[in-house]
This record gives structure tokens, sequence and C-alpha cells, in this order.
């Protein structure tokens, strides 16, 4: 990947609504955890090289880029 634990990192999500409002309920928390600069919610589409996950049964793609 290329990151370092100390990297700063910007975060996209390509989700459905459901999790996307969890998610974004805790958007300061995410990113302070995860050292990330900004956590977005977009189109999946627009992801370049994501990893697709599978979070409490809900399908999400994310992509970490170093900030």
């Amino acid at each position: 990947s290329g990151l370092e634990v100390v990297d700063q990192i910007n975060v996209r999500i390509a989700t459905d609504e459901r999790l996307e409002r969890a998610a974004g309920k805790y958007r300061e928390f995410i990113c302070k955890e995860t050292l990330a600069k900004s956590l977005e919610f977009i189109q999946a589409a627009s992801l370049t090289e994501p990893t697709g996950w599978n979070i409490n049964g809900v399908s999400a793609s994310i992509e970490v880029m170093k900030a």
C-alpha cells in the first residue's frame, strides 16, 4: 500500500445510504482514529482503486490514499 502508520490519509467510501449515515455520524471519531484528513462518500464509479468490504451485511467499496 505504500503507507506508513503515521501517514495522514484521505478515505473515500461508496456504499448504501444506511451505512453512509452511520459512518457519517461517527466521521470525527473515524478520522481521528485513522489519521484521515477527509472521509468522503461518493459514487462507486468515482473510485479508482477500491477494496470491497462487507460491513455488518452491507457492501462497501473503500479507497484509502495518502493525503
